[in-house]
């Protein structure tokens, strides 16, 4: 994919300089003479190559998801989900986290008012705070673990 910025040379493009397809206003290179291509947001180029960067990405997606479902099932299978979830539990609680997502939900409580919120309300108003809080070196160790984790199983 060429850069918006950038030229690209229309060789092999079947379109050569004074014909019909040629648009008088194509500079042309300065080395070959050439009509050079100026992509922009509207051109065939870009958006032939938008096309298969998104199927791209699609399957990209579909084969993380695969890959994640493969190791969430070893995981359980082995038990050691369970652990995990244990050592996020007592990192969260050591660091102070679960303290600090307890007053958010006072917070957000006495903001809103107990009447006026529903449990889904308090979660979807807590959770991106919570995902936030959790320090970086737990995140760290958790990925560690599964790393070392899955280096044992194959």
């Amino acid at each position: 994919m060429v850069p918006f910025n950038q030229t690209q040379t229309l060789s092999g493009k079947g379109i050569e300089h004074g014909s019909p397809r040629c648009d008088a206003h194509v500079p042309l290179s300065a080395k070959t003479g050439q009509p050079l291509l100026i992509p922009t947001w509207g051109s065939k180029e870009v958006s032939t190559n938008r096309h298969t960067n998104m199927a791209d990405l699609h399957d990209r997606k579909v084969k993380d998801a695969q890959m994640r479902a493969t190791i969430n099932s070893k995981l359980v299978e082995t038990g050691e989900r369970e652990r995990l979830k244990e050592l996020l539990r007592t990192r969260l609680v050591e660091c102070g986290w679960r303290d600090q997502l307890k007053q958010h939900c006072k917070e957000v409580v006495r903001q809103k008012g107990l009447e006026h919120i529903t449990v889904d309300d308090l979660v979807a108003e807590i959770t991106p705070k919570g995902r936030a809080l959790v320090p970086d070196m737990v995140k760290k160790e958790l990925l560690q673990r599964i790393r070392t984790f899955l280096a044992q199983q194959s």
